[in-house]
């Protein structure tokens, strides 16, 4: 995808909000306790209200064996809803990648479809974040804990990816 970069200013004084592990699920309550979560963070947003603000999470948004009762998809919608205006890069966990998948490329699609690339980067003020995926799924498709089977690592494609972005970062 070509899009054209533009520079924002006023940015070198920001706020980032790190999210981790919500395993959003919609099943004993957890829908209830983060939006509770939701009203203290909304609370905290507003009492920084001239400071930039976002958030970036961590991955395990969702939890892939009750995608039939919560879906990525409905995990936007949700985080939209109850954060309106506040931009937010997220990070593929282990349970983001679909468990009715085969091999590592289609455990991700659904994730492509909803959040977007599973490793980035990007700056705001002088910060350069970097997002990488360092879930490699092997899982064989049949949907059940037994067909799930990862390993934590990069591969060469994001390594080689990785190497040129920082080549482009200034090393002060």
């Amino acid at each position: 995808v070509d899009f054209i970069l533009n520079p924002v200013s006023g940015q070198d004084n920001h706020i980032m909000y790190v999210l981790g592990d919500m395993h959003l699920a919609a099943r004993n309550y957890d829908l209830d306790q983060f939006r509770t979560f939701a009203n203290d963070l909304n609370n905290q947003i507003t009492s920084n209200g001239s400071i930039k603000q976002y958030a970036l999470t961590l991955g395990d948004m969702t939890w892939e064996v009750y995608w039939h009762q919560f879906t990525l998809s409905q995990y936007v919608t949700e985080i939209n809803t109850l954060f309106p205006g506040l931009q937010i890069f997220h990070t593929i966990g282990n349970h983001d990648h679909d468990v009715n998948a085969a091999g590592d490329f289609n455990t991700v699609l659904e994730y492509f479809s909803n959040l977007g690339p599973n490793y980035y980067s990007f700056n705001i003020g002088k910060v350069h974040y970097v997002v990488l995926d360092n879930i490699y799924c092997q899982n064989t498709g049949d949907g059940t804990d037994n067909s799930r089977f990862y390993e934590e690592s990069l591969d060469s494609e994001q390594l080689a990816w990785l190497k040129k972005d920082l080549s482009h970062v200034d090393k002060s």
